[in-house]
């Protein structure tokens, strides 16, 4: 059943809660047992953690001292998430000689309490604060199960023994921890909500504004302007956006001084926000409609130099500060300035988390008397003596596709206009939509919902992009629940796609297309052929001889369409055997794991089901705590999906959320890793430097000193630098 979480967990990183184990839980609506279930008040000292691995134990109750201890474990996002604002609050009540303690307690890793240690030390956060573990699970029995919590991250207050207030650790602050300390607090009172104004409100006069420059009320908007930037309730990050209005209308007109002008208004409003100063820097450097003698690569580059000497002193900002110094090297490239060009881009790779892990390494190797010969490798592929192992510079990729030729004739149907029609009717935020659907050719149509980023998202897992090698035509159409979602998730580059993109709102989605695809199973992929659509389901169950087929002379609608529907009642076939598998495997009824491995050897064609089939099995071995079974099964699903992204990146997120299982597995995360980089992601050098560090954590030192150098030969700060250094010579 834990497994089951943990892979919910996997799916759906924003879950808020993890249920915790309550035996009671089922009984709490029976009047009878009522009293019984009422939640202790007070807590006994026997219930205090056994294991501390930091920070003052608390031994006993001191006498009006609060204590809050904070429920989480390694694999809860939201406990991770919550880390930060129980520090913060940490240290302004230490700053204040405030009367209370706060323990961090880990209520689910209890047999790795060394494991957690080093867990810790490598978040961008660490805590400072009391960190102890429930190896004894005496928290649990006699302090978390009285009282029904059910769910973590969770905080409780105590004072003199008694709950004086619990909830989420995030609705704490320190003001609030303050007040417990006196003596008339009433136990159940709840922090002050903060007063909130919905951040839709502050937009809507953004829209205002941009209302009035679009239909030339450029008086008017400018008067809004002023009165946003007077208003002191307004967030300064919609000043700043605002303030991007005018610039946007004076390029639209085509009036690049009064642009500039605006530009020079932006960065002077906000001089110390280092977002401000990058959007202006921005703003220059990508437009693409600012003819190249009218741009102000001067005020971008004093942009630039403002904010990475603000970005370089603070570590939250450092890869704003790495993006930067990039740009400062597109200014001096630009210019033809070789020298100032050559230290910005140093000065981007000295601070790129691939330069940093290098050098620790190389410390750690010339500390370690041990790794002479590792050393002796670190040194030659520093000093351009040697090169990489093939298995280190080539990375497997995906096999190749047959192209298929372009129809040359369009197709005339009467379902084809209904979509060219559609597609006219659209905005198009990238590329341009196509004007002619072929005759005997496919399109292939993806419906993305942008409110869902992460492993549901088309863009992230990328499943259709063999198509693109075929020469079929990919088309997505984004559905937005918010204007301007899209575009935004496509500025970032794990998102990019040469696809072209089309946007149409949720409620036009739902009106013209909800009677054909359910909203709760997008993104959906549908394959069109003279406009009709001849396949549709998840991306990754399409057969490749559907594009084949589908570009046949002879092809047949109607035999096709009595094929796709005795595949479809084969899908929901298994579909619904996987689901009694799956129920019989909860009930304890006997279920041979032999029978389940026969079953999903049918499932191939269909990786989904195929997952199901084997998440099944590794369920099985999870509750037996045979942590190298579940390994192995992770490991079959990417040998049998080699190089599939979001595949890869499933099991990744199974093997990371429990430190026993990840630790049993480090070989199964490396192929996890591997086989994203040969996906062809482009942040090939992250993973890279992610195997390096893996391998380090084996021992296995010569292996994570080619996986370091094979990060910093795919990080483009890298290959920046180095083209410097090629015409300095």
């Amino acid at each position: 059943m834990l497994f089951r979480q943990l892979i919910a967990l996997a799916l759906l990183p924003l879950i808020a809660t993890v249920p915790a184990i309550s035996s009671d839980a089922t009984e709490a609506d029976n009047p009878r047992k009522q009293a019984e279930l009422e939640p202790i008040s007070v807590l006994p000292e026997k219930g205090i953690p056994a294991t501390w691995i930091q920070g003052v134990p608390v031994t006993h109750w001191e006498k009006d001292k609060v204590y809050v201890f904070e429920f989480w474990a390694s694999w809860c996002g939201p406990c991770l998430a919550a880390i930060p604002h129980i520090e913060a609050i940490h240290k302004q009540i230490t700053a204040k000689n405030i009367n209370a303690q706060i323990v961090g307690v880990n209520v689910k890793d209890a047999s790795s309490p060394e494991r957690l240690k080093q867990f810790l030390a490598k978040r961008t956060v660490k805590p400072s604060y009391a960190i102890a573990v429930d190896t004894s699970r005496n928290t649990e029995n006699l302090w978390l199960r009285p009282r029904k919590v059910i769910g973590i991250p969770h905080a409780i207050a105590i004072k003199n023994g008694n709950v004086i207030w619990a909830g989420h650790p995030t609705k704490l602050n320190a003001d609030f921890v303050e007040s417990m300390t006196s003596p008339d607090f009433v136990a159940g009172t709840q922090p002050k909500e903060p007063e909130k104004t919905e951040p839709n409100t502050f937009r809507v006069h953004l829209e205002k504004i941009a209302g009035l420059y679009a239909s030339g009320k450029t008086e008017l908007a400018e008067k809004e302007l002023s009165r946003i930037l007077d208003d002191k309730r307004i967030p300064s990050s919609i000043k700043q956006d605002a303030l991007e209005l005018p610039a946007l209308n004076a390029l639209a007109r085509e009036d690049y001084r009064k642009m500039n002008a605006c530009l020079r208004r932006k960065a002077d409003a906000f001089p110390q926000s280092p977002e401000n100063l990058h959007a202006v820097a921005y703003f220059i450097l990508t437009s693409n409609d600012i003819p190249s003698d009218e741009l102000d690569l001067a005020l971008a580059e004093e942009c630039l130099i403002r904010s990475t000497a603000i970005t370089r002193e603070i570590r939250s900002f450092i890869s704003l500060h790495r993006k930067q110094l990039r740009m400062l090297g597109d200014i001096y490239q630009r210019r033809g300035d070789r020298e100032a060009e050559a230290k910005a881009r140093e000065a981007s790779w000295l601070a790129s988390s691939e330069c940093d892990w290098l050098n620790q390494i190389e410390k750690k190797l010339k500390d370690d008397s041990g790794n002479s010969d590792s050393l002796k490798i670190y040194t030659a592929l520093a000093n351009g003596e040697a090169t990489l192992p093939r298995e280190f510079s080539q990375p497997p990729s995906a096999e190749g596709k047959t192209k298929i030729e372009p129809a040359s004739e369009k197709s005339e149907t009467p379902e084809s206009a209904q979509i060219l029609k559609f597609f006219d009717s659209i905005e198009w935020i990238h590329g341009n939509a196509p004007k002619e659907l072929p005759a005997n050719g496919i399109v292939a149509l993806n419906f993305w919902d942008t409110p869902h980023p992460g492993p549901r998202d088309f863009l992230m897992r990328r499943p259709d992009e063999w198509l693109a090698d075929t020469g079929v035509p990919v088309i997505i159409i984004a559905i937005e629940n918010k204007p301007g979602r899209a575009r935004k998730v496509l500025n970032s580059p794990a998102y990019a796609t040469d696809f072209p993109v089309g946007v149409i709102s949720q409620e036009r989605f739902l009106k013209d297309f909800g009677s054909k695809i359910d909203a709760q199973h997008l993104p959906t992929t549908q394959i069109l052929r003279d406009g009709k659509v001849i396949w549709q389901g998840c991306a990754q169950d399409l057969p490749a001889w559907i594009v084949e087929e589908a570009t046949l002379p002879d092809y047949n609608h109607s035999d096709a369409e009595a094929r796709r529907s005795r595949e479809k009642k084969d899908y929901r076939r298994k579909l619904n055997r996987l689901r009694e598998i799956r129920q019989s495997a909860s009930s304890g009824a006997p279920e041979s794991e032999e029978q389940i491995k026969a079953f999903r050897e049918t499932l191939k064609e269909q990786p989904t089901l195929y997952m199901r089939a084997t998440n099944i099995l590794a369920e099985t071995a999870y509750a037996r705590n045979d942590f190298a079974a579940v390994g192995k099964f992770c490991e079959e699903i990417m040998q049998t999906y080699p190089n599939v992204d979001y595949i890869a990146k499933m099991q990744l997120n199974i093997l990371n959320s429990n430190l026993d299982l990840r630790a049993a597995n480090l070989p199964v995360l490396i192929l996890a890793y591997r086989n994203i980089i040969g996906s062809g992601d482009v942040y090939a050098s992250a993973y890279w430097q992610a195997i390096s560090q893996v391998y380090a954590e084996m021992g296995d030192w010569e292996n994570a000193v080619y996986a370091a150098f094979a990060a910093r030969d795919a990080t483009s700060e890298w290959k920046l630098y180095q083209t410097t250094q090629t015409h300095k010579q």
